[in-house]
């Protein structure tokens, strides 16, 4: 959305010196522990929905990530910044650029590598839960920290906190809003993808299985392994010549796929995983062609297996 407009540069930015950098947060502050201490009213449902992103996270392992975030967001502020300018300067009709926590953060997505983070798994949408938890944590604890001024000083902290806590009300929104849709799509993905390995192996079980058994059959027979496989192949060739078999390999024309991408997902290929279904449920027309052979995709361990072994048939 925004990184097409940050120049190159900003990747050498993002490094993991850098990012290691002591930055102290409200929970090296303070001694609140992210998943116990009691938010505002106004901020619970958001608080509670971070911490139901980060329910398999122990509060040391938060806390760590809060230290990442903390650093993150320096880096990520400065690059906001630098594209407020550019935006404000290349554009006549935007008028003011809305700078926050949340935006620059997620600045961060294309360029930042969290496999540097010492914590393992760490997915986007954990990042953008703790951020949200660090911000309701600041609204939380602020108040109590004007008692820590003298009179006349005391007042103007006093309007300090306040315009603070009034803008981290209106962050954190966003902040949480982030968190769960990065985290709805790495969830879903996960699944989808987990559900199209398992259908494609039990689809693909029978073939493996009659290669074995024949090659079995055949072992005595006198063949080498290579001419075994060629048997073989050319009975199943023979045996499913009315048949035909899906190869996944697409072409889009430009136009077509920009408009492709913009398609509204239908039941249909929610369901299937069959991407090739937004098309059909939107009436474009998918041309297909015959191919010379008709080979075996390997998806999972037992594809692999099963390739393994028909490559040996050939060797």
């Amino acid at each position: 959305m925004y990184q097409d407009k940050i120049k190159q540069e900003a990747k050498e930015a993002v490094t993991l010196e850098k990012v290691q950098k002591k930055h102290s947060n409200i929970f090296e502050r303070t001694d609140l522990l992210p998943m116990n201490f009691e938010p505002d009213e106004n901020v619970c449902d958001a608080t509670h929905s971070a911490r139901d992103i980060l329910i398999k996270r122990s509060d040391k392992e938060i806390i760590e990530l809060s230290k990442a975030v903390a650093s993150m967001l320096r880096i990520g502020e400065n690059l906001l910044q630098s594209l407020s300018i550019k935006l404000l300067d290349t554009s006549h009709t935007r008028k003011s650029v809305t700078l926050s926590e949340g935006r620059s953060l997620y600045l961060l997505r294309d360029y930042f590598d969290l496999n540097s983070l010492q914590i393992k798994s760490v997915q986007w949408g954990e990042l953008f839960a703790t951020l949200t938890l660090m911000q309701s944590a600041e609204i939380f604890h602020a108040p109590s920290e004007i008692d820590n001024y003298e009179e006349p000083l005391r007042e103007n902290f006093k309007q300090t906190v306040q315009s603070t806590i009034a803008q981290l009300k209106e962050e954190i929104i966003d902040s949480v809003a982030r968190a769960e849709c990065l985290f709805d799509v790495k969830t879903k993905s996960n699944s989808y993808g987990s559900l199209g390995g398992d259908k494609k192996a039990k689809r693909i079980e029978p073939l493996k299985i009659e290669v074995i058994k024949r090659y079995l059959k055949m072992k005595n027979e006198g063949y080498s392994n290579r001419r075994m496989g060629m048997i073989i192949e050319a009975q199943l060739d023979k045996e499913n010549n009315q048949a035909y078999h899906h190869l996944g390999i697409y072409c889009y024309n430009v136009e077509i796929l920009k408009r492709f991408i913009s398609l509204k997902q239908y039941q249909n290929e929610i369901e299937n995983r069959l991407e090739q279904l937004r098309a059909l449920d939107n009436k474009i027309n998918v041309n297909v062609a015959l191919a010379k052979s008709s080979p075996i995709g390997v998806d999972t361990k037992e594809d692999f297996m099963a390739i393994k072994k028909i490559m040996e048939y050939k060797s």
